[in-house]
């Protein structure tokens, strides 16, 4: 479940109340001011209150500045495996199939990582690494059949995959089945990348 709207302990509790045990948060500091440790403190007391794990923070969520967002280094932290590990990144860079990691770069995070949560100081670097995550020229993703029957595509969503979890699975369900999707899903289509073209 995908829920914008700023955090309160009434969000949180309606939360708890729908049977959820844990929450990922994507927040702005006007959602939550993960720079204050008052607030931090407040939002503990109320996570274990309603017996809620957090899971992961990611904030801010952008570097770009505009409404409800703020400017500086996107930075996430969250538990690994269920061990004492912190993660934090991460960037969006045009690399291609490169996956070998920036050491400057490295070091922005670990800074940024202190400055949210001083006691990483003394923590140790384990590891870095750098993922790649699916895109399609047109900054859309594609979506629905395809010309081989019974073969389907949802993929290209880039960095909001998590985000358009919910919908694509929805609209992907009804085209499998056979039920008209609620949206078009022209604009999504794979055909629109060889549009116009001849082939020999």
């Amino acid at each position: 479940m995908f829920i914008s709207r700023k955090l309160t302990p009434e969000l949180l509790g309606q939360i708890a109340g729908a049977g959820f045990e844990g929450v990922e948060l994507f927040c702005s500091r006007a959602h939550f001011d993960y720079t204050s440790r008052s607030e931090i403190q407040a939002m503990a007391q109320i996570l274990a209150g309603h017996k809620l794990t957090l899971c992961s923070l990611h904030a801010p969520t952008s570097r770009d500045m505009g409404a409800m967002r703020e400017s500086g280094t996107p930075l996430s932290v969250c538990e690994v495996e269920r061990v004492r590990r912190i993660v934090a990144g991460a960037t969006v860079e045009e690399a291609g199939f490169d996956k070998r990691t920036d050491a400057a770069t490295m070091q922005r995070f670990h800074r940024a990582a202190i400055a949210l949560v001083p006691e990483l100081r003394n923590a140790k670097i384990l590891e870095d690494w750098a993922g790649l995550r699916p895109g399609t020229p047109d900054a859309l993703p594609v979506l629905g059949a395809t010309g081989t029957p019974g073969y389907y595509v949802a993929t290209g969503h880039f960095r909001d995959g998590i985000l358009l979890g919910p919908i694509t699975a929805q609209v992907m369900a009804d085209v499998i089945t056979g039920v008209a999707p609620e949206y078009d899903l022209a604009p999504f289509s794979a055909a629109r990348f060889w549009a116009g073209t001849t082939h020999s």
